[in-house]
């Protein structure tokens, strides 16, 4: 994740702003080189990769998801905190089904909405401009929340709704 320089706000809407800000700055800066991660829709660290001959992937945890979560027929996902929606679009081609994506920036939203729309995926994925604490209706088999937990200013609450 490359850094504006000031540490993300607690609030949500302090908050959806910081990650619009971030994505803004993450956009103009990407053609020098910044912002890795692009190319899959997510700022997850690089990982070694066996798949790739042991080359580091940014969705080798995605893999790591799809292998050793158990997995329904059909899988209905919630992924709190998609920002660009990298994860969520990797678990749909992965491991099928249904996902839903929360974000509080209206600029990670947009992207991630037309990410899904140039994948053929809108009826399949949906994302949503809400906080992870107020999530939509359940029940979910698989909840991904990489990252977004840190930023909660009550993460056993997070947890539980």
């Amino acid at each position: 994740m490359v850094s504006t320089g000031t540490p993300p706000p607690s609030s949500a809407a302090s908050l959806g702003s910081y990650y619009d800000r971030l994505a803004a700055w993450t956009t103009l800066v990407r053609p020098l080189g910044y912002g890795g991660g692009s190319e899959a829709l997510t700022v997850h660290r690089a990982l070694a990769d066996p798949r790739a001959g042991g080359r580091q992937t940014r969705t080798r945890v995605h893999d790591l998801i799809a292998e050793r979560v158990p997995q329904p027929a059909e899988p209905r996902g919630l992924d709190a905190g998609c920002g660009l929606g990298g994860t969520m679009l990797d678990l749909a081609r992965l491991m099928g089904g249904r996902y839903v994506g929360l974000t509080l920036s209206a600029v990670q939203q947009r992207s991630a909405t037309e990410a899904v729309a140039r994948r053929g995926l809108s009826d399949r994925v949906e994302v949503c401009l809400r906080s992870y604490d107020s999530p939509p209706a359940g029940p979910f088999t698989l909840v991904t929340a990489i990252e977004s937990l840190a930023h909660s200013p009550d993460p056993a609450r997070s947890v539980t709704a």
